[in-house]
């Protein structure tokens, strides 16, 4: 039984054994082909989800990368805990400022379109 090389086989050979004769090599390259797009088509991936992996792919070679320079993921753990309680209190602090300032924008425009208002009637 000839496995390699048997593409090579005359079509005289392959209908002599009662099999159907060898698909010319164009066909096979062309239907391979067609697979190749069909499979392209059915699993497009998105921008996005690509993104964000390699996002989380980055964060947890940073993470992995502090736990060796602390010297265990413990303390590593205890870096990114404290680096991340700092940035969730400046970020309150940050949300009431914008919203302070929201609602003095928000004062100051009734104010204005009162007394615009006022002086027209």
């Amino acid at each position: 039984m000839q496995f390699f090389g048997y593409r090579n086989r005359p079509a005289a050979e392959a209908a002599a054994h009662g099999q159907a004769a060898p698909a010319a090599e164009a066909d096979i390259k062309a239907a391979y082909q067609r697979g190749r797009q069909d499979e392209r088509i059915r699993r497009r991936r998105s921008p996005l989800v690509t993104l964000a992996i390699a996002v989380v792919a980055a964060v947890g070679a940073g993470v992995i990368g502090l736990a060796a320079y602390e010297g265990s993921f413990s303390r590593g753990g205890e870096v990114v805990d404290q680096n991340l309680a700092v940035a969730a209190d400046q970020a309150v602090v940050t949300g009431r400022d914008a919203a302070s300032a929201a609602g003095e924008a928000a004062r100051d425009a009734s104010q204005s379109l009162r007394n615009s208002t006022d002086r027209a009637g």
